[in-house]
């Protein structure tokens, strides 16, 4: 998602902020500050714009000025210098596997024989002898599945997770990657659920997030979609669209097809965030924090019964919404950058009091615990 890094001055004093709409941020503070200007502002990815913030405010921290703790007592140049160090790209890019292949493990070949005589032999006509090869034909599949995984770096396939998981969540858009004007985003969003086109024989990838209790949460990282080569014959274009629009890396990897070996393809969906930037996301995230007390929070009291009923409703809503932007600390930043570009829900909308209270009080809880 793109956005922006400002630098303000007031007098002697330098804020730093960022933002998806400069506009709407700049109007706001004139509202209340008419005295500041625009030192600058850079335009970069809304979770490089955190990451940089957060770097100049932990540096800075013994420079902090006046009784809101915002500005600091620093020229604009001296921070304006290290923001446009922090903003050279890195040489080193977040190369898997998966960007350039592997060479096919001899145990591939093997399998595939194994799999192809399974499935010539199923005999429909008798449920005993079907049910048997029907086993067989499932364990077979799920040995290419953890090889595939094993090949490309793709994590624990979904049959192979351990028991003591609390929570799963199957793969979603790449919040910070999407096109947020595409139709196909949107509705991803809406609905917590999107079908590319031609998806079909669909397995799912994992990493592991530890919760403070010892038990996990599995987040998916990668997909595997199997469709029948005669239906996706041209249509190679329309798929990377669609998989583009979300955010994620389309790879194709037909060689490598379990699901009917040499009638299906197979293309492998991956998030454009790398998974180490994503692991690391989810470690201090509000929602991990939420999930983790999400019954311990439901037994709090919060105003009248329609503000309790709201404030359940906010918990179960965070816990279940797998594009939740993991970097936000605040509600009213979780509004800016979400509820608003994708749903409408603005954080100045009376009508909304209820829901922004509730996210309000859960943030604040989150920051003292911090």
């Amino acid at each position: 998602m793109s956005g922006n890094i400002y630098i303000l001055t007031d007098g002697a004093n330098t804020k730093i902020g960022c933002t998806i709409s400069l506009d709407k941020r700049l109007s706001a503070y004139s509202t209340h500050n008419p005295n500041f200007s625009t030192y600058k502002a850079y335009e970069c990815s809304i979770e490089e714009a955190k990451r940089i913030e957060g770097v100049i405010k932990f540096y800075f921290k013994d420079k902090l000025s006046g009784p809101s703790k915002e500005w600091f007592s620093v020229p604009p140049e001296e921070i304006d210098k290290i923001v446009a160090v922090l903003l050279e790209p890195s040489t080193e890019q977040a190369i898997i596997p998966a960007m350039h292949g592997v060479t096919i493990p001899r145990d591939i070949y093997d399998l595939k024989e194994m799999l192809l005589a399974a499935l010539a032999k199923q005999d429909l006509a008798a449920f005993a002898r079907k049910r048997s090869k029907s086993d067989e034909i499932h364990q077979l599949k799920n040995q290419f599945a953890e090889l595939f995984a094993r090949s490309l770096q793709l994590g624990t396939p979904e049959h192979k997770l351990p028991p003591d998981i609390v929570k799963k969540d199957y793969l979603g858009l790449d919040l910070y990657h999407c096109d947020k004007n595409s139709e196909i985003a949107i509705m991803a969003i809406k609905n917590q659920r999107f079908q590319l086109p031609h998806d079909d024989h669909i397995i799912n990838f994992f990493h592991l997030v530890r919760l403070s209790s010892g038990s996990y949460i599995a987040i998916c990282t990668s997909r595997v979609s199997m469709p029948y080569l005669r239906a996706i014959a041209g249509k190679n274009t329309v798929i990377l669209e669609a998989a583009g629009n979300l955010g994620l890396y389309a790879f194709n990897y037909d060689e490598w097809s379990w699901h009917s070996p040499d009638e299906t393809g197979l293309f492998l969906y991956m998030h454009k965030t790398p998974v180490k930037k994503r692991l690391s996301l989810w470690a201090g995230s509000f929602r991990k924090w939420v999930i983790e007390r999400s019954k311990l929070l439901a037994q709090q009291r919060v105003g009248n019964k329609n503000d309790q009923e709201t404030y359940l409703k906010t918990i179960e809503t965070i816990c279940e919404d797998t594009t939740f932007p993991l970097h936000v600390r605040s509600a009213e930043e979780f509004f800016d950058e979400y509820m608003e570009p994708f749903w409408g829900f603005a954080w100045n909308d009376e009508d909304l009091h209820f829901m922004q209270h509730s996210y309000d009080y859960l943030f604040e809880q989150w920051r003292t615990m911090q």
